[in-house]
């Protein structure tokens, strides 16, 4: 996982699989972008191959941290197998959109 911030614009970057052992690093990098000067978290996850129920639960959690602190949330790159897991959890209305909490 990576993170970069440009100007009001964080994007955390995921490879790889989203599951139990990633869902701290996920949130602490959250934390750290959300807590700075950013107006945007954006969620990268063109490169993520697999997400579990962890996974996904962290990406929600990941969404209402950033919308509660006032920024906008985004996920982009969602494909393949992870869209098709967010869409048959019945979230895909909820994290596949861009979200603010004004």
């Amino acid at each position: 996982m990576v993170h970069r911030v440009r100007g009001r614009h964080a994007v955390i970057s995921l490879s790889g699989e989203l599951d139990l052992d990633g869902t701290a690093a996920v949130m602490a990098a959250v934390d750290v972008v959300a807590g700075g000067r950013v107006k945007v978290v954006e969620i990268d996850a063109r490169d993520l191959d697999f997400v579990d129920s962890a996974g996904l639960q962290t990406l929600l959690k990941a969404r209402a941290s950033v919308l509660r602190s006032g920024r906008t949330f985004r996920m982009s790159g969602v494909s393949g197998a992870v869209k098709r897991v967010v869409n048959l959890a019945g979230i895909g209305d909820v994290l596949l959109t861009d979200e603010s909490s004004a």
